[in-house]
C-alpha cells in the first residue's frame, strides 16, 4: 500500500512499519470511539478529557523511551501511540462501568440484529462519509509523496500545524452536537436553532483568529518542526492557504456537529460523498496540470468549502 501511494522505498518501508505497529491498537481505537460518543450523549466532556490527558502522557513518555532511549525510531513512535490508545480505552471503559452507562453483563449478550439495525444504518452512513473523505486525503498525500522527500516532509509539517490549529474550535462541533440533540429531544427546535447559530458564530470567529495567527507566523512556524531549509520554505509558502480557510474549517465542523445532533446522518453522508467526488476531480486535475504542494492543499480545501456549503 505504501509503495502504491507513490512513496520511495525508504519512505514506503517506514510507512509499512508504522502501519503494522499502529494496527495493534485497532480494537482500542474502536472502543474509544464508542465510549467517547457515549459520554458526548450524556453531555459529559470531562471524562474524555481525562482519558485524552492520560493517553498523551503515556504517548509522550513512550516516545521518549522507545524512540530515543531504545532507538526504535518510527516503530517506537507507533508503539507508543498504540499503547496510549489502550490506556485511553481502559480509562473510558472503566468510567462507563463506574457511572452505570455500561453493565459488563450486557457485553456477554449481543443485541438482536433487529434492535441493532438503526445503529448499523447510521454507522454505515457515517462510514461512507469518513471513507470518502479519507480517500481524497490519501490521494492528496500520494500526489505529494511523488514530489519528493522535501515536499512530503513539508506536507507533514502543514498537517501537524493544521491539526493543532483546529483544536481551538474542534470542540465546538461536539458542543453543537450534544446541545442540538438535547433541545430537539425536548421538542424545542427554536432553542436548538439558536444554540447552533451561536456556536457557529463562536466557531467562525475562533477560526478567523487562528487563521490570522497562522498567517502572521508563516515564516517562523515551520522552524518548530524542521531545520531543513527546503522543507521549511515549502511549508511556509503553503501556510497562508491553510490560514485563509480556517474560518470555513470551523464553520464546516460546527454545522457537521449540528446535523449529527439532529440525527441527519444520511444527509451528512450523501453530501460528503458528493463533495468528496468533486474534490477528487479537482485533485486529478491538479495532478494532470503538474501542480505542486500548494495545488494539492488548495484542491483539498474544496472538501472544506463543500462541507460548509
Amino acid at each position: 500500500l505504501a509503495a502504491r501511494s507513490g512513496a520511495g522505498p525508504t519512505v514506503a518501508g517506514l510507512a509499512a512499519t508504522y502501519l503494522r505497529c499502529r494496527a495493534l491498537a485497532a480494537p482500542a481505537l474502536l472502543a474509544i470511539f464508542v465510549a467517547a460518543g457515549s459520554f458526548r450523549g450524556v453531555r459529559d466532556t470531562r471524562t474524555p478529557l481525562i482519558a485524552a490527558v492520560a493517553s498523551n502522557v503515556v504517548n509522550l513518555a513512550g516516545d521518549c523511551v522507545l524512540m530515543f532511549g531504545c532507538g526504535m525510531g518510527v516503530a517506537g513512535a507507533a508503539l507508543a501511540t498504540a499503547a496510549s490508545q489502550y490506556v485511553s480505552a481502559a480509562v473510558l471503559v472503566a468510567a462507563l462501568v463506574r457511572t452505570g452507562l455500561l453493565d459488563p453483563a450486557d457485553v456477554r449478550h449481543p443485541p438482536s440484529l433487529e434492535s441493532a439495525m438503526p445503529l448499523l444504518r447510521a454507522g454505515a452512513a457515517l462510514s461512507a462519509r469518513n471513507l470518502s473523505t479519507m480517500g481524497v486525503i490519501i490521494l492528496g498525500t500520494s500526489m505529494v509523496s511523488s514530489l519528493g522527500a522535501a515536499s512530503l516532509a513539508a506536507h507533514e509539517v502543514l498537517r501537524q500545524l493544521y491539526i493543532v490549529s483546529i483544536q481551538v474550535f474542534s470542540s465546538l462541533d461536539v458542543a453543537a452536537q450534544s446541545l442540538v440533540a438535547s433541545h430537539l429531544g425536548h421538542g424545542d427546535r427554536g432553542a436548538a436553532r439558536a444554540v447552533l447559530v451561536r456556536v457557529l458564530q463562536l466557531g467562525t470567529a475562533a477560526g478567523a483568529c487562528v487563521g490570522v495567527a497562522l498567517a502572521c507566523g508563516a515564516r517562523a512556524l515551520p522552524g518548530l518542526f524542521t531545520a531543513d531549509a527546503a522543507v521549511a520554505a515549502s511549508a511556509a509558502a503553503v501556510i497562508p492557504i491553510v490560514a485563509a480557510f480556517m474560518p470555513f474549517d470551523a464553520a464546516a465542523a460546527v454545522l457537521d456537529g449540528g446535523l449529527l445532533g439532529a440525527s441527519e446522518t444520511a444527509w451528512v453522508s450523501r453530501t460528503t460523498v458528493l463533495v468528496s467526488a468533486v474534490c477528487l476531480l479537482t485533485l486529478l486535475g491538479a495532478r494532470r496540470a503538474g501542480g505542486g504542494l500548494a495545488a494539492v492543499w488548495l484542491s483539498l480545501k474544496v472538501l472544506t468549502i463543500g462541507r460548509a456549503v
